[in-house]
């Protein structure tokens, strides 16, 4: 005779049963920081303050890491730049620039891709809202912070601004050299592509404000078939191919 289930011994059954149910859920990712020593802290990242990356530790503290001693980090993207990029691709300019600062005040710094796409895409936003002088400080703070890489994309920012104010022939002397150097090469990195994306976009635009309508399209041709890692100057370059409707390309 098989003896009935005590209360003890039923709560006994329903702990391990919990214990084997608790081995097989996946552990909360975790943020990584590895410094220039390889050294690496795991938690949450909070974001850049001043000259200092902030993490905070699986004890609840907050630890801050010069970001010059900071060799790369493991961050998600947030769910705020995939909807906020999302809008500047539909050209809700606006809409998305709330999202685009949040994170661009929080993680300017931050060494990751996702991370300088986002400071990019916030001074996009700021130049198609008209939003000049402010667009030129982030653009700026990106150069100035992310060495040689974020200076190449900080030129095309400014490139950008000066289309804005008219002045088309100094934006052509930043361009064109970049221009040359893309259509130089076999294979580009991420980084690069989305540069190289923004430039022909850029030349397209400068080509179609001369009337220069063939060279224009040429230009947005190139951004949809060589260069459409950036999705926002993709979909600009789309639709403004779009508008000049039937140009033969030369």
């Amino acid at each position: 005779m098989i003896p009935s289930l005590g209360f003890p011994t039923l709560r006994f059954v329903i702990i391990i049963s919990m214990a084997a149910v608790l081995t097989v859920l996946p552990a909360s990712a975790q943020d990584k920081l590895i410094t220039v020593d390889g050294v690496v802290t795991e938690g949450k990242i909070i974001g850049v303050r001043g000259n200092n990356l902030e993490i905070q530790d699986a004890a609840g503290v907050k630890l801050p890491f010069p970001l010059s001693r900071v060799r790369s980090v493991e961050m998600a993207e947030p769910q705020e730049l995939k909807e906020s990029l999302t809008l500047l691709e539909k050209g809700e300019h606006e809409k998305s620039l709330p999202g685009l600062q949040k994170i661009s005040d929080n993680f300017l710094g931050l060494p990751t891709d996702w991370a300088k796409q986002a400071v990019s895409a916030y001074g996009v936003a700021l130049v198609s809202s008209g939003r000049l002088e402010l667009a030129e400080k982030v653009f700026t703070d990106y150069g100035r912070i992310y060495g040689a890489d974020g200076s190449l994309q900080a030129q095309v920012g400014l490139a950008r601004i000066a289309i804005e104010k008219g002045t088309t022939a100094k934006a052509r002397d930043i361009l064109s050299p970049l221009a040359a150097e893309a259509l130089g090469k076999l294979q580009t990195t991420p980084s690069q592509g989305r540069l190289f994306s923004n430039v022909f976009l850029l030349i397209g635009r400068i080509e179609e404000i001369e009337g220069n309508k063939p060279l224009a399209m040429e230009n947005y041709q190139r951004v949809l078939t060589a260069f459409p890692e950036d999705s926002t100057a993709f979909a600009e370059a789309a639709r403004r191919a779009a508008s000049l409707g039937d140009v033969h390309v030369p």
